[in-house]
């Protein structure tokens, strides 16, 4: 299920848990403060294709095709994604195989898994998380 959640709106009991429990929140606050939107593919989805838009997305599911967004891409535990994630920043603890490219930074969680070359002016990577690939920082 796709959920989008507007910061300015009220939302769901079940979009504010979903938002409020999430491990890579940011200064109390979830989204991308330019768009205001919090995208989020469910756990047991699968979207076959690309993926492009504003704001934030979090998977919690499965992306088969590329990821690109002006903002954050949160691959949950759950997550996996096998094609590419262009974005502001990227924060992984689930599985990714395709290239992670952002403009601001990545942060590789403990649990997760790259199968890709990473490329990005900050890369943060736990221990506990795995990478086979290269790692560019530019």
């Amino acid at each position: 299920m796709l959920k989008a959640v507007s910061k300015d709106s009220p939302a769901t009991d079940e979009a504010q848990e979903t938002t409020s429990t999430s491990p890579f929140r940011r200064n109390g606050s979830a989204g991308n403060p330019q768009s205001g939107t919090v995208s989020v593919l469910g756990g047991g989805m699968t979207v076959t294709g690309d993926v492009t838009g504003e704001g934030e997305l979090r998977i919690e599911g499965r992306v088969e095709g590329s990821v690109s967004t002006s903002g954050r891409v949160l691959v949950d535990a759950s997550g996996q994604v096998e094609g590419g994630i262009e974005a502001e920043e990227v924060v992984a603890s689930g599985k990714v195989s395709g290239n992670i490219k952002a403009s601001g930074a990545v942060r590789l969680k403990k649990g997760c898994r790259v199968e890709a070359d990473v490329e990005a002016p900050k890369i943060e990577l736990e221990e506990g998380g795995t990478v086979n690939g290269r790692l560019t920082m530019k």
